[in-house]
């Protein structure tokens, strides 16, 4: 029996472009947020945008603005960037990763029987 291919529609059942634009549920402050963060990932895009990519850009625009990003979050990136180039440094010399040396050091204490090691986090 052969296959028989349905035509659908360009867009998902019951999904309707809102025609005032797609932050027209913000506020003004933060519809102008995530217009500028609109524009800047457009702008890198420039030449290659289809519709699925600029629909993933509009929502990140919007995550952006109802959620902005802290300095704490770029030093906590920052944080995990240095730590993956730890590990690869510690793989290309074959030794072992100092945080996993510190994990297998406290098991053998451990198993040793010997007192858990002092914590060095203040009492609350």
């Amino acid at each position: 029996m052969a296959r028989v291919k349905v035509l659908h529609d360009s867009q998902p059942k019951g999904h309707k472009p809102n025609p005032a634009g797609p932050f027209a549920n913000l506020t003004w402050d933060q519809r102008k947020v995530a217009e500028a963060w609109l524009w800047k990932f457009c702008k890198r895009w420039e030449g290659n945008l289809p519709n699925w990519r600029r629909a993933i850009l509009i929502g990140v625009a919007k995550r952006l603005a109802l959620h902005p990003v802290t300095p704490r979050w770029g030093l906590r990136m920052l944080c995990a960037r240095s730590g993956y180039g730890l590990a690869r440094k510690c793989r290309e010399l074959g030794i072992e990763h100092p945080g996993i040396a510190a994990l297998n050091r406290a098991r053998e204490w451990k198993r040793a029987g010997r007192p858990p090691l002092p914590s060095r986090q203040l009492p609350l």
